[in-house]
């Protein structure tokens, strides 16, 4: 069943909606991720950024702390030296004891307040400690403790030791500062680093060392005063790349040993020389399930001081961020979901809408406006317009669900014949439908529309067990090339003109005939409108008066009043020419009203009965039935006058017709039914109306002497007027053979080209 949009161009048009609908939801999502990592990465380089401030906060404290145990061991081997050089200026020994004393003391002083260090000490060579020997003391926060014994060797201490794995076979450098790795005093029973100062002579001998310890607790304790994250950390290596870290006030003794173990593989490089200015260095370890990051860089001293926390610590920070953005994404797409959906049935009622407004609603066809657009957008097609005959009758007879049942069925069997040929088949107003096609050679034209004409004609219908036959007339226009059909319009129009020809002569289909341009009709159609207007203006509307011959006197008393139009060269134009489109220029009631003015004023010294046509819009229009009144009331030729009514209009409002014969026959006038036979409700009519003559139809008159069927429906028609007490006339009496076969029917009035054709003049009785 077609429609304005095919099944599959339907789902594809709601597939493209709906990738609209996910590429708006996925942009939405991509712009919402790019600007969660923008801030992520912003949060996390400001996360960085303070985690890097904290571990160059500990450096300079670690910095500070070993430049100042440098300088503070640097000033004590100074002390030492200066007074070594003062032993050189005495031989006495009272003297040197004396100065001795001063330099114990001066060491003393030194070291009071030296906050950081766990001792101090002077060592003098052992062929120089007559002097002095050794002298120093230990310190506790700062305080000055125990002395040094003044007989130890330092050869034997540990520091010494380290020392001489460092310098090798080279000699100490003046004024250079030496730190030991870690290493654990057996006598104090700690581990501590020691700083190393050479003190030399002035004639640049060694005679010894200063030295200043520097216990490991206390390490701990100032790198553990750096503080990251929750589970961060902070360490120190020495130069041997032993660790003295935070991790050892861990409580998980076992994960905090696989993080030292792990930093310590890495062997970070402890050179001072090779600083990162003004970044730090950095790696990972991976540990117990969780990545690390490592912040490290190499203090004066040569040792490696970092820091580590682990990376889903540092981005804890983003995780609110990450629920917010998360929320902010599910409510928005769910909002924009719902503006979708929303939008997407208003489209798809927009849809229905537009598809309604360009399908028939009872075939479910394409409709006009529909085959205009087709024919508007197509090149070289062919239309074939349908209309079904008599339609009005079966409509009329057996009511619109009937009429709309055969629709139904003429629409099936079209859809059956068109698709195996790729044609489109629209459904028009009323009975009519449509084909186009590609444009066909002239020579296969005629053998389609028979083929067509073939395969229609005879369909029959069936409704509730009344077999209804169906006949067809078919028009044919083709658009051959587009300058013939500047307005899509006209193409229709050719069609429709082709069909009319054809009914009118008879014929099955007629094609429409280019000769006949639409601009002639056109033309003609300006032509005869100026002409109809001029001849109101001028008034040369004029009647025209056909006898009535009656069969029981033998005498004409009667006339029709038929309009004429008299051109400008005083042609007379038949109705026919002009009629139809007086309707449509809404110029028909003022024709009326001429006629009725110029028949009453014919009329008015005679005894003639006459009829004067009317048609039911005439009847139901109020100011020409008031005029009507008025000139029967102030005539007063109301018992001469018949009105006819065209039975082939049909009368859709029963109400104004029987209203307006209430009114005329109060006045002494008739009514006679015109064209009976014909159109709508035939013998309903009748019944309804209060009729008082039938007029019966030419069509059936005038083969009255050699159709059997015409002579019987005739003779159905009068006897059933004759029950109903009417009077009858036979229209379209054109000759002899005719005129005996009404007089044998009993019909009571003849009228025809055998008595009279219509004449400007009255004829007379004879």
């Amino acid at each position: 069943m077609p429609a304005l949009l095919k099944d599959h161009a339907r789902q594809s048009l709601l597939w493209l909606i709906v990738l609209l609908v996910l590429l708006m939801f996925t942009g939405m999502w991509v712009l919402s991720s790019l600007n969660l990592n923008f801030s992520e990465k912003t949060l996390s380089g400001l996360r960085s950024e303070q985690i890097k401030d904290n571990f160059q906060a500990g450096l300079a404290r670690i910095e500070h702390r070993q430049n100042a145990l440098q300088s503070y061991n640097t000033t004590l081997a100074q002390v030492g030296e200066s007074f070594w050089r003062l032993t050189q200026t005495s031989n006495e020994p009272i003297a040197k004891t004396r100065l001795r004393d001063q330099l114990d003391h001066t060491v003393k002083a030194h070291l009071q307040g030296f906050e950081g260090a766990s001792g101090g000490y002077l060592w003098f060579k052992s062929d120089l400690a007559a002097y002095f020997g050794a002298l120093g003391y230990h310190l506790d926060n700062g305080h000055v403790g125990a002395p040094l014994s003044a007989d130890k060797d330092y050869q034997q201490e540990g520091w010494f030791r380290h020392l001489s794995e460092q310098l090798g076979n080279s000699p100490p450098i003046p004024g250079k500062v030496y730190w030991t790795p870690a290493y654990f005093d057996v006598v104090e029973q700690q581990a501590k680093l020691a700083l190393i100062s050479p003190m030399f002579d002035i004639e640049n001998n060694l005679i010894g060392y200063a030295t200043t310890d520097w216990a490991a607790d206390t390490i701990i304790e100032m790198v553990s005063q750096t503080h990251v994250t929750h589970s961060g950390f902070a360490f120190l290596l020495d130069q041997n790349n032993r660790s003295l870290s935070s991790l050892n006030l861990n409580e998980d003794t076992l994960l905090a040993q696989e993080l030292i173990d792990a930093i310590l593989a890495l062997d970070l490089p402890n050179d001072p020389t090779l600083r990162a200015q003004p970044e730090p260095n950095t790696d990972e370890v991976h540990i117990a399930n969780r990545d690390w990051l490592l912040w490290f860089d190499s203090t004066p001293a040569g040792m490696v001081f970092g820091v580590g926390a682990p990376q889903d610590e540092i981005d804890a920070v983003l995780l609110p961020m990450r629920d917010t953005n998360q929320h902010i994404l599910i409510v928005t797409g769910l909002i924009l979901m719902g503006i979708s959906f929303w939008l997407l049935r208003r489209m798809l009622k927009l849809l229905a809408a537009l598809n309604a407004a360009y399908t028939d609603s009872l075939t479910h066809l394409p409709n006009r406006p529909k085959l205009l657009i087709d024919i508007a957008s197509s090149d070289r097609v062919e239309l074939v317009l349908i209309n079904i005959d008599r339609f009005k009758e079966i409509n009329s007879l057996f009511g619109q669900s009937c009429g709309d049942s055969v629709l139904i069925a003429v629409a099936d069997k079209l859809q059956r014949i068109a698709q195996p040929m790729e044609m489109q088949l629209y459904r028009l107003p009323g009975d009519e439908f449509a084909l186009i096609f590609p444009i066909l050679p002239a020579t296969e034209r005629e053998q389609l529309a028979s083929n067509l004409h073939e395969q229609l004609q005879g369909l029959t219908v069936n409704w509730q067990g009344q077999l209804l036959t169906l006949h067809f007339t078919f028009g044919i226009a083709s658009q051959d090339d587009k300058r013939h059909t500047p307005n899509d319009d006209r193409l229709l129009t050719y069609a429709s003109i082709a069909l009319r020809e054809a009914r009118s002569a008879s014929r099955n289909y007629g094609f429409y005939d280019p000769a006949d341009s639409q601009e002639a009709v056109y033309e003609q159609n300006m032509r005869l409108s100026r002409q109809l207007r001029d001849a109101l203006t001028a008034d040369r509307i004029i009647p025209w008066f056909q006898p009535i011959y009656d069969n029981v006197t033998g005498r004409i008393n009667k006339y029709e009043c038929l309009i004429r139009l008299v051109d400008q060269t005083d042609n007379i134009v038949s109705p026919g020419q002009f009629l139809e489109l007086a309707h449509q220029l809404r110029l028909s009631r003022e024709l009326t009203r001429r006629m009725i003015e110029k028949c009453f004023a014919t009329f008015r010294d005679t005894d003639f009965t006459f009829s004067i046509n009317l048609s039911c819009a005439d009847v139901q229009e109020p100011g020409l039935v008031d005029f009507l009144t008025d000139t029967l009331r102030e005539t007063g030729l109301g018992k001469q006058v018949i009105f006819e009514i065209l039975e082939s209009d049909g009368i859709a409002n029963y109400h104004d017709v029987i209203q307006f014969i209430h009114r005329v026959k109060a006045f002494g006038c008739q009514i006679a039914i015109d064209d009976f036979g014909t159109g709508y409700s035939n013998f309903a009519h009748l019944q309804r109306l209060n009729v008082d003559i039938i007029k019966i139809d030419g069509s059936l008159i005038r083969h009255i002497h050699e159709d059997p069927t015409a002579r019987q429906v005739t003779e159905g028609i009068v006897e059933f007027a004759k029950r109903l007490n009417m009077k009858t006339v036979a229209e379209f009496v054109h000759c002899k053979a005719v005129q005996e076969e009404v007089l044998a029917m009993n019909i009571d009035f003849s009228q025809g080209a055998f008595f009279g054709m219509p004449s400007s003049q009255l004829t007379g009785r004879s």
